[in-house]
């Protein structure tokens, strides 16, 4: 007889229930619902993130691959806590840099003046100009502080006089300081 029975098109359905009368709506979605989870990552995924960040990512990408892999925890109160910690450990880790590169660009402020004796001829012109390394060994002749030589600015140094030299100690702090270029 089939699935419909003996009771034709248009009667009830088999489960007792009345079928909604012509003009009602009635709603039904079967739609998936993305699963998505938060990870900690324990080494750096490419797209992804670093080591110690928090990504959201789908449930089976971290099931099937990050997990497996050691790539990635999921994110319980524990490891956010760890995370928050270390976060915490780092920021002060770059603020202690920054203070002491803010105390380097103070001193320097303070004595201002660096000075370097070279060889002049007849008419006061110098031999040869003034190097990064010759200021670098000047500022620590006099204050006793080594000075990175790549993160020195410097003008060209051909003559006699008082030079302006600037140095990035931080990409925040930038030290200036006088050179004076005097006759040995």
């Amino acid at each position: 007889l089939g699935a419909r029975g003996l009771r034709g098109r248009g009667a009830a359905p088999a489960s007792g229930l009345a079928r909604p009368e012509r003009g009602s709506l009635q709603v039904v979605c079967y739609k998936k619902v993305k699963k998505i989870t938060q990870v900690a990552l324990t080494k750096d995924v490419p797209n992804l993130g670093k080591a110690g960040e928090l990504a959201s990512v789908r449930y089976g990408y971290f099931r099937n691959f990050l997990q497996p892999q050691g790539k990635a925890q999921e994110a319980t109160k524990d490891i956010l806590a760890k995370i928050q910690a270390d976060e915490a450990a780092r920021q002060a880790e770059v603020q202690k840099v920054m203070d002491a590169a803010q105390a380097i660009a103070t001193s320097l402020k303070t004595l201002k003046n660096f000075y370097i004796k070279k060889k002049t001829n007849e008419d006061k012109t110098l031999y040869d100009s003034v190097s990064p390394k010759d200021v670098v060994e000047a500022v620590k002749a006099q204050t006793g502080i080594e000075l990175p030589e790549g993160d020195l600015q410097l003008l060209e140094m051909k003559a006699l006089g008082t030079f302006e030299a600037k140095i990035e100690l931080h990409p925040k702090v930038t030290g200036v300081f006088n050179v004076v270029v005097q006759q040995a």
